[in-house]
């Protein structure tokens, strides 16, 4: 991140991306999982949801790890 950026208009754009990558990685999954399935469950949904939320677990290490560094 350039420091002459104004650093709340950069957390802003990263949510927004965050939030759109977040929402298109769910439905892929949910696609991808559902289709090799011969037999669909109503807890097809919160099991790609919960191994979706796990790999987005790295966005705040990586905010508080640049938080360390200024």
């Amino acid at each position: 991140m350039d420091s002459s950026a104004n650093i709340a208009f950069l957390y802003g754009v990263t949510a927004g991306l965050l939030l759109i990558s977040f929402v298109l990685g769910f439905v892929t999954k949910g696609f991808a999982i559902a289709g090799l399935l011969k037999q669909k469950h109503l807890n097809l949904a919160m099991t790609v949801m919960s191994m979706h939320v796990g790999s987005f677990g790295i966005i705040p290490i990586a905010y508080y790890l640049m938080q360390l560094q200024r």
